[in-house]
């Protein structure tokens, strides 16, 4: 564990900071449009005078080499000229519907001003205790623009619910993606660019409640998390023009600036008792993993420094955070690690030659499911702490890809997007045994949705603090004066 003091360290070189979760079939803030195309909910920043440009090399997700072509000429390209929080969107040649959003998180320096408070009338959020149904919360582009829908009866997509209902002034120009449960699975919190810039919402998951949360409507704010014990949510807001966390009391509807730095603090996630945040940062120069005690706002290093570290969570008991790295011996690779909550005894449990994502721990903690190109498609695997064994749970048949799992209550039970159908839909499948071969999707796993011509995607359900897999962006700059670092 290392406590950080003294000046910035920037990197010796300027270099466009990248990280990405892509699958065929549809994100953290950019995402590919389903069918055959790599489907990614995601935020872009480039920094440069000149459209974004990426070398193939060293682009990391779980799609392999092959797909790296693909994904470059279908990516969204950010310039200069491009304000913070504009939003392009991925090419989709194939079925499934629009591609999904990319968010610019550059030129926010350019965009920061005063604050300025929403007239906004809050409504107090009384969150009781930690409960799991059996329903999932997924993206969907069945309305014609991107929406947040709750599962309703089993295989019965007509039935599903419409939680972020963006029926307002802007219309089809309107997405909303990130979303983050209640510990009680009432409300839902998630980024929607409804009143024409990126705040935060919350909705009863119900249907029939829908407040706004982010009090500057000029301000961008991305990637809710609310937080266990139900009193407030943690948020990145770029409203002084470089990304740091703001926490939001949402039974007074007090909102309060936790980090303020010349870098980048994004990826907040809660401990179990809701006493500290791990998230992660550019303030050393790279970015690792930091902890904030909430009460002392005492924030410290946790991770090795060693390459870069992204993506953090707590485990369900608070002991152990789970995080994905790229060192550099391995640039090529994200490496799942899971480390002590103190920062010691970091160890890898993905295979440290292929591209691991999407990271989830069961709700007992007892699993953690992630996608994976170690069999050359994107597939769902699952590791075992107490033995140390992992399965491949999907097989890449028919050249579908399989990614973004969550949980069931039960810690048993496995929701995933796959477009083995042609297009992005969700499916569930048991995780265990360990030792079981891995399973045909198209044959033998369960179909929760049979969209033909719209995708479903990114669903959850637990860890139901955050959504992974539509968080995975590209990522802002190191400080406010731009784009320095490596591609994650």
């Amino acid at each position: 564990m290392m406590a950080i003091t003294g000046q910035l360290m920037l990197p010796a070189r300027n270099t466009t900071m990248l990280r990405l979760k892509i699958g065929r079939g549809a994100r953290r803030w950019g995402i590919i449009g389903a069918g055959i195309v790599l489907l990614v909910v995601a935020a872009v920043l480039v920094s440069s005078s000149q459209p974004h440009k990426v070398d193939p090399a060293p682009i990391s997700g779980f799609a392999g080499p092959s797909a790296r072509a693909a994904f470059i000429a279908r990516a969204p390209h950010f310039s200069a000229n491009d304000s913070c929080g504009a939003v392009k969107f991925w090419a989709n040649p194939g079925a499934g519907g629009t591609g999904f959003p990319a968010v610019n998180t550059g030129n926010c320096q350019a965009h920061m001003v005063p604050a300025q408070p929403a007239a906004l009338t809050w409504k107090p959020i009384v969150a009781s205790k930690s409960v799991c149904e059996d329903w999932v919360i997924y993206h969907t582009n069945r309305t014609g623009h991107w929406e947040l829908f709750r599962s309703g009866k089993s295989n019965q997509p007509e039935s599903d619910i419409n939680l972020s209902r963006s029926l307002g002034a802007n219309g089809a120009d309107t997405d909303n993606a990130e979303p983050s449960l209640s510990p009680d699975r009432q409300w839902v919190a998630f980024a929607s660019n409804r009143d024409g810039t990126w705040g935060i919402y919350a909705a009863s998951t119900d249907g029939k409640q829908l407040q706004r949360v982010t009090q500057n409507a000029f301000a961008i704010s991305l990637s809710p998390a609310w937080a266990p014990d139900g009193h407030a949510l943690v948020y990145e807001s770029a409203s002084s023009g470089i990304w740091n966390l703001t926490v939001f009391d949402v039974g007074s509807g007090k909102e309060s600036v936790l980090t303020d730095t010349p870098a980048s603090d994004i990826d907040p996630y809660w401990s179990p008792d809701s006493q500290h945040i791990v998230f992660e940062s550019a303030r050393s120069g790279s970015w690792q993993i930091y902890v904030l005690d909430v009460a002392s706002q005492q924030v410290t290093m946790v991770s090795d420094g060693q390459g870069n570290d992204y993506n953090p969570m707590y485990s369900p008991d608070g002991k152990q955070i789970l995080y994905r790295a790229m060192r550099p011996s391995n640039e090529q690779n994200g490496v799942l690690y899971v480390m002590n909550a103190d920062g010691s005894n970091p160890k890898a449990i993905s295979d440290t030659h292929h591209n691991a994502s999407n990271q989830a721990w069961s709700p007992d903690g007892t699993l953690i499911a992630y996608q994976s190109n170690q069999s050359s498609e994107a597939d769902i695997f699952v590791y075992q702490p107490a033995t140390q064994k992992t399965r491949q749970v999907t097989a890449s048949l028919q050249t579908a890809e399989h990614y973004a799992p969550t949980w069931r209550c039960d810690s048993k039970t496995l929701v995933f997007t796959s477009d083995v159908s042609g297009t992005a839909n969700l499916y569930s499948a048991p995780a265990l045994p360990i030792d079981a071969p891995p399973i045909n999707v198209k044959a033998d796993a369960t179909p929760l949705t049979s969209f033909n011509t719209a995708s479903a995607q990114f669903p959850v359900s637990s860890p139901g603090q955050i959504e992974e897999a539509s968080r995975l962006k590209l990522l802002p700059g190191i400080t406010s004066q731009g784009s320095n670092g490596q591609p994650q």
